[in-house]
């Protein structure tokens, strides 16, 4: 059902009572509070989505934190006085021919006209999407970036506690005729509790989102469950001579044709059921072993690489073969699905030009498992992400790139470097050729992951960013100057140990904690680690600034507890962070208001 929401008029502000004073001039900046008070109004059309709401709250309440001066909200239909802050296509902003179809989805501009300012983007309607199963913010994303880049606001962390709003006396902005899109089209960051509101609130507040809707995930036990088996075993796959159900690495006989109808007629069915959902995926399970081995499938398998067979061609003609009856009697209808493990590499199979470049109507997702969990300190994964990306460019213009280049699981406990040096390399082969969307998993602990999450979401907005200068300044509007700067290089030499710790090529899943990095990195370190926070914390100022670091600390307490559970310090070690086992429960079990402390601690 489609919500609206109502802008009560605000009665009880005169806005010219208080003998305040605008500057008139057009060549001096528009003073918007002084002094405690205010001559502007912020103004809405009746019914707004949610988004825009919660953002022009959000404009209200960070001027009132900064200047003392309370902006009232009123509609656009009412009488009003004096200057005003106009948000969305109300009619103000189209009595000045301000178009919002002319900017693309979640882009918006921002324009200053005789004193009155106007922030506005294309906004889709509660409960609607886009034409591509999306959502555009526009409005939304204009109202942040002007709190960010004129009352320099920043939203460090999910909830009150991360919201970071300079005191002024007086604030004031210029001529300001500016318009602004997004690099991608859609920025995805699972995995951070996103469900939290806070969380939730904090994403919007970053601009994450997605104009177009690009499903990712596994479908083949969905479309054809093991109970298949006993009716149709030619569509299982051949292992060593006999069509078999392998539970874990779960294949089927992409060759067969009345498989690759039956995904085509379920994934026309899906779409004419749910026409918001405008993709539907055709990804296998994951995990590299298991594909059939028939004559069918064999012939149009490539060459090994990274000790595996690979099978790029094999899934390139299911992707195409599916697609092609899809486009043939549902044209309306996108489908998507993964590069990924053993079918991500260049095809060598002389067949696989039939089916490159991609379907039009197919939406691919390069999920590049060569930089999960840190694996780009490797100069040979950084390689591979560049000729993986400026290949599969080559063969699509609706690519999205799946990665997760500085997380690694069960680490609530454990203190991971955001990795600036391996997002700038990331963000720039991501622009240097045309990807159209990124995911990147966030980190889960807020309380030591939220630098990193902030990062990412930052870059996926404006991915020309520099992560070390963002680094920085994160550091410093969290902790102040001092701390800032001695943890900043706490992080940079966590990052040099984390490199050089991935210079041994250490085998196994990268993407999870082992005790042979603990023991390498956070063992091996932990004294020059308790050396930089024992400095910081002395250097903390403001109860804000000690209770964000108390969330880092936090970590660190179990981070010390953990080593020495595993016998990874030595037993007469002294540490003002050493705490009983009562202690340390005490910290697992610390209620927060915005986020879970510790989803996942360390095994």
């Amino acid at each position: 059902m489609k919500q609206t929401h109502q802008i009560l008029f605000t009665t009880c502000f005169m806005l010219f009572a208080s003998g305040f004073q605008p500057v008139l001039s057009q060549r001096a900046p528009m003073v918007i509070a002084q002094n405690g008070k205010s001559a502007y109004s912020i103004v809405l059309s009746s019914q707004v989505p949610r988004s825009l709401l919660a953002a022009a709250l959000e404009l209200q309440h960070d001027v009132y934190e900064s200047t003392g001066a309370q902006l009232p909200l009123i509609s656009d239909t009412s009488s009003i006085r004096g200057a005003f802050i106009s948000l969305g296509s109300t009619l103000q902003a189209k009595a000045i021919g301000i178009d919002v179809k002319k900017i693309a989805p979640e882009g918006f501009r921002i324009l200053t006209k005789d004193r009155n300012i106007y922030i506005a983007g294309p906004d889709t309607p509660e409960g609607q999407h886009t034409p591509t199963g999306g959502v555009s913010n526009g409005t939304a994303n204009g109202i942040y970036t002007f709190l960010e880049d004129y009352l320099n606001v920043r939203w460090l962390i999910p909830g009150d506690i991360g919201r970071d709003v300079p005191n002024k006396s007086t604030f004031s902005v210029g001529k300001i005729n500016h318009t602004e899109v997004p690099s991608f089209t859609a920025r995805k960051m699972p995995f951070m509790q996103n469900r939290e509101q806070a969380v939730e609130e904090w994403e919007a507040r970053q601009k994450l989102g997605a104009s177009v809707n690009v499903i990712q995930r596994p479908t083949w036990k969905q479309n054809v469950p093991p109970s298949m088996f006993v009716t149709h075993p030619e569509w299982f796959p051949m292992i060593n001579g006999k069509r078999t159900v392998d539970m874990h690495n779960y294949k089927l006989e992409t060759t067969n044709p009345e498989l690759v109808r039956l995904f085509a007629e379920n994934a026309i069915e899906s779409l004419k059921a749910h026409p918001g959902q405008y993709t539907v995926s055709l990804s296998p399970t994951d995990f590299p072993d298991g594909w059939s081995e028939s004559e069918e499938s064999k012939s149009l398998y490539d060459n090994k690489r990274w000790g595996y067979q690979m099978t790029t061609t094999l899934m390139l003609k299911f992707y195409h073969d599916v697609s092609e009856i899809v486009s043939r009697e549902y044209p309306q209808g996108f489908l998507s699905g993964y590069i990924y493990d053993v079918y991500k590499s260049e095809p060598t199979n002389p067949e696989s030009k039939k089916y490159l470049p991609l379907p039009s109507n197919f939406y691919p997702s390069l999920a590049n498992n060569a930089d999960y969990g840190y694996r780009l300190f490797q100069e040979s994964n950084r390689k591979e992400m560049e000729e993986l990306v400026s290949f599969w460019t080559r063969q699509s213009s609706k690519i999205t790139y799946y990665g997760i280049p500085n997380r690694q699981d069960n680490t609530s406990g454990v203190i991971l470097p955001p990795a600036s040096g391996l997002l700038n390399y990331s963000f720039s082969i991501l622009t240097k050729y045309p990807v159209k969307g990124v995911l990147m998993y966030g980190n889960t602990t807020w309380g030591e992951g939220a630098l990193g999450n902030y990062l990412i979401a930052k870059m996926m907005w404006n991915p020309k960013l520099d992560a070390r200068k963002l680094q920085r300044e994160w550091l410093m509007r969290a902790y102040g100057v001092k701390a800032g700067n001695t943890m900043n290089r706490f992080y940079n030499d966590l990052d040099y140990w984390y490199n050089q710790y991935y210079q041994t090529r250490p085998s196994g899943y990268l993407y999870h904690l082992s005790d042979r990095l603990l023991k390498s990195v956070f063992a091996a370190h932990y004294p020059a680690i308790e050396k930089a926070f024992i400095k910081a914390k002395q250097e903390l100022k403001t109860p804000q600034q000690k209770a964000r670091f108390q969330l880092l600390e936090d970590n660190l307490i179990l981070l010390q507890a953990t080593l020495r559970e595993k016998k990874m310090l030595a037993g007469d070690f002294k540490s003002p962070f050493q705490c009983s086992e009562e202690e340390i429960q005490k910290i697992l079990q610390k209620p927060h208001a915005d986020f879970k402390l510790f989803p996942k601690r360390v095994p």
